[in-house]
């Protein structure tokens, strides 16, 4: 099965963007999942997050205003990333 890849957010002040990458083992069950936080003004990759437990079907994420936080995963658990 190939990873699919989906929009997972945008900072506020638009300086940050980030992609979902995740292969499933079902219609909706995730099987592998990781964030790629991209810069807007180089389109380059600035950070790649895993997060440490699985959501059932799909994270949350949220950046913070600026962009310096991304925050990653479900009613379980969420994490906080620090990004460079």
């Amino acid at each position: 099965m190939h990873d699919q890849v989906a929009f997972a957010g945008v900072s506020q002040n638009g300086k940050r963007f980030a992609l979902q990458v995740a292969s499933f083992s079902g219609a909706h069950s995730i099987k592998q999942e990781r964030f790629i936080i991209y810069s807007v003004d180089s389109g380059e990759p600035v950070a790649e997050v895993t997060p440490e437990e699985l959501a059932e079907e799909q994270s949350w994420t949220a950046f913070s205003p600026d962009g310096s936080m991304f925050v990653v995963g479900s009613p379980l658990k969420l994490t906080l990333y620090r990004l460079p």
